[in-house]
């Protein structure tokens, strides 16, 4: 019923708002971002970008600094003069990493979160909140490409959110977990997106959002965040729809014992060696560089993967999200999913794999005694075909898992749908990266500078900004004028392919994925 009523509302506030001729009452009721907002903290001020209001660098939670760090989020100080919320807040610490918009402001102080809104007074609009990717150590709302005024033209109000990152973000240790009232530590960067939406929930409606009708979107370990959410119990009610870009349920977590002991390793580096490992007050006390040297967040490097940064803490995370969605115990909300077809050609280079005795030795660590089998299904012969396999097999980690993860939720969500982009624009065939990861993201946003992509390309973003926002409003993408998007159905294995040409198409990557079902189940 909340779907049927939320989509009742929007519909009721788009069969005006879309009608030109009612342009001059537009005007009339639509507020400026000059006139202060109440939020439950304090007023804020933001700027006018065209039609679409921007209040940038809202705290929503105090700074997680001295007796707070590594603590669940607290609300902010509050203020009673109206704060100018016009410029992003700082980012959070976070080392460089090479290909990645590196935030040159950092701060422990960045639990900010920013609004882009084109209401009216008196509407009710779908709220989209964005959860930024990197890996779950690098990230910033404040990137270029999230800039959420696009689709808050098209009738939502767009919310993105900043995280703790790295070991800031991400540390248990046993002595975090004995004094934690629900025993239980690390996923703190988790609990800030779980907060943040209760951000949402009080606040939204100040700023023309409904808050029984909020969307969760990300990409990479942003995908890997909304997973996480729709498996948490901490979670439950603050979202109504899901969508996951590139970041599909993780199945392989450190249980919370395995994360305290690396927490206690990292309190030994902390210290030195031949010293007594560093106590929780001197962690606290620490410098965040010398805590991000001690983890080994420093350098240009790729880091040691995603998911070393989550556990199954017992509280955020009851169990790994795979296991959860393969039980149906997440949260039964409209999920859209999918993947790019080359998500493995930006990886690849990073993991160093030199030739067949490189990927044998990779394929032997994730698969003891069957990497000759998955050599021979990928048809390496040579050092040349084994570099190619290394970005297949990659890619088919995202899209395999995409599918399964639209496999599980169909079983108990009958409004799911699956996805594969695939448009190469011809700067990147040229470079040889395909439909690589993260290139769906200027679509979604409809950010596609002029001098990279061309009229087709402005025409998918169209499309991908209304199946997007549909969903939103409504948890079924689909509307007139657009190609159907069938649901997705084990059986049929329906999904669409983004492309110059958008089409369904059934059975992704099957045979790759049966594989690789089959391979690890025995």
């Amino acid at each position: 019923m909340r779907t049927r009523a939320c989509s009742l509302r929007v519909a009721a506030v788009l069969s005006v708002a879309w009608a030109g001729f009612i342009a001059p009452a537009w005007a009339q009721t639509r507020p400026s971002a000059a006139q202060p907002i109440q939020t439950h903290s304090g007023p804020v001020t933001g700027k006018d970008v065209g039609e679409v209001r921007a209040y940038l660098g809202i705290p929503y939670a105090a700074p997680p600094v001295g007796p707070l760090r590594w603590k669940p989020p607290v609300d902010p100080a509050p203020w009673t003069a109206p704060r100018a919320c016009r410029a992003f807040g700082r980012a959070c610490p976070q080392p460089t990493r090479r290909g990645v918009q590196t935030p040159t402001d950092q701060n422990e102080d960045c639990l900010t979160l920013n609004v882009w809104t084109a209401a009216r007074a008196g509407d009710k609009l779908p709220v989209m909140v964005w959860i930024h990717g990197g890996g779950f150590y690098v990230g910033s709302s404040s990137q270029d490409l999230y800039d959420g005024a696009a689709l808050a033209k098209r009738g939502v109000v767009v919310v993105s959110i900043n995280y703790r990152l790295g070991v800031l973000g991400f540390l248990a240790h046993p002595d975090l977990t004995a004094e934690s009232s629900d025993k239980s530590s690390g996923n703190y960067g988790l609990r800030d997106q779980i907060f943040a939406l209760e951000w949402v929930r009080k606040n939204i409606a100040a700023f023309g959002g409904d808050g029984g009708c909020v969307t969760i979107f990300g990409e990479s370990a942003g995908g890997v965040s909304v997973c996480c959410l729709l498996s948490s119990p901490l979670a439950k009610g603050l979202f109504h729809r899901a969508i996951a870009q590139s970041g599909p349920a993780p199945s392989r977590l450190n249980d919370l014992r395995a994360a305290e002991r690396h927490g206690e390793e990292f309190a030994a580096r902390l210290a030195g060696k031949g010293r007594k490992p560093a106590s929780l007050e001197a962690m606290r006390s620490a410098r965040w560089p010398d805590l991000q040297a001690a983890a080994g967040e420093v350098g240009p490097g790729p880091g040691q993967g995603t998911l070393r940064f989550l556990c199954v803490d017992g509280a955020v995370l009851p169990d790994s999200p795979a296991a959860i969605f393969t039980a149906a115990r997440q949260a039964n909300v409209p999920l859209l999913i999918g993947a790019t077809t080359d998500e493995g050609a930006t990886f690849a280079p990073l993991l160093g794999v030199r030739g067949q005795a490189g990927l044998r030795m990779m394929l032997a660590l994730a698969m003891p005694g069957r990497a000759d089998e998955a050599m021979r299904f990928y048809g390496v012969t040579d050092d040349e075909s084994a570099r190619q396999a290394v970005a297949q097999i990659i890619g088919d980690a995202f899209v395999c898992g995409a599918r399964l993860g639209a496999a599980a939720h169909a079983k108990v969500q009958p409004q799911t749908y699956l996805y594969s982009f695939a448009r190469v624009t011809p700067w990147a065939r040229r470079r040889g990266l395909g439909a690589f990861h993260g290139s769906e993201l200027p679509y979604v946003f409809g950010r596609l500078p002029a001098m990279l992509y061309d009229a087709s390309d402005r025409k998918l973003s169209e499309r991908m900004m209304a199946y997007w926002v549909n969903f939103a409003r409504s948890g079924d993408p689909n509307a007139p004028g657009l190609p159907n998007w069938p649901a997705y159905e084990p059986d049929g294995d329906r999904h669409l392919v983004f492309d110059v040409e958008i089409h369904a198409d059934t059975a992704l990557r099957k045979a790759q994925c049966e594989f690789w079902r089959e391979t690890l189940a025995k």
